[in-house]
């Protein structure tokens, strides 16, 4: 259960960083990529966690 809320902080975190990102308009044609890959790429490792964390009970 604890890999579960680890996989929740680390979605949570990722969309807010993204969020503060896009308000602070930190993103520009230039590291637009970079966001998004590293956006998908903590959320894809947060829901494998969470699916993990699920599959266990």
């Amino acid at each position: 259960m604890k890999k579960f809320f680890i996989g929740m902080g680390i979605l949570i975190f990722a969309v807010a960083l993204t969020l503060v990102a896009l308000l602070q308009k930190w993103i520009n044609s230039t590291n637009m990529a970079f966001w998004l890959f590293s956006f998908m790429a903590l959320a894809f490792f947060s829901w494998w966690l969470i699916e993990d964390a699920l599959w266990e009970n």
